[in-house]
């Protein structure tokens, strides 16, 4: 997902064996997406004044939305379980450019059956990973933010490849 100031923009879509629609949400929206957060927590857009629901999971309390983006400066991702739409799970890490700045935000989406909450923490430092190395080829030298993959993580990488590819 790239920011251009006004909206946030789906750079790529690859989905091996499911199809998942695919919006365009506006930085308004930016409370139910997982690049919206990630650019949120960064400071790269303000909190909009009004948090519209999209779904019954929707963060639209400022409060509780402060609360998230403190987790995704901390973890060094964000998360998204149905509040953008029913069924849909997204994990998104920043893309960081020569000074710093966030850029961009590789974002990995699925099907919340495929993708559920015990999955996100791995899926997350895999986005980090991938992030850094898409922020490095943009000139950014600052090391990766967040909790670096394991041996253990690598393996369950490669079996939830495993099991998509099916």
């Amino acid at each position: 997902m790239l920011n251009n100031g006004f909206e946030i923009r789906q750079a790529r879509n690859i989905i091996p064996t499911c199809v998942l629609p695919s919006s365009i949400c506006s930085l308004q929206e930016g409370n139910a997406s997982a690049a919206g957060k990630v650019f949120l927590a960064h400071g790269v857009a303000g909190i909009p004044a009004r948090l519209e629901r999209l779904t019954e999971r929707t963060i639209v309390d400022p409060a509780a939305l402060e609360r998230e983006l403190q987790a995704v400066r901390a973890r060094g991702y964000a998360t998204l379980v149905d509040e953008l739409e029913p069924g849909l799970s997204v994990v998104a890490a920043p893309v960081y450019d020569a000074g710093g700045g966030v850029v961009a935000a590789l974002a990995v989406s699925g099907p919340t059956s495929r993708l559920p909450g015990h999955r996100l923490a791995t899926v997350g430092r895999v986005a980090i990973e991938q992030a850094h190395a898409v922020s490095a080829r943009l000139g950014y030298g600052g090391g990766a933010r967040g909790r670096a993959l394991t041996s253990a993580d690598r393996r369950r990488s490669r079996r939830l490849t495993a099991r998509t590819d099916d």
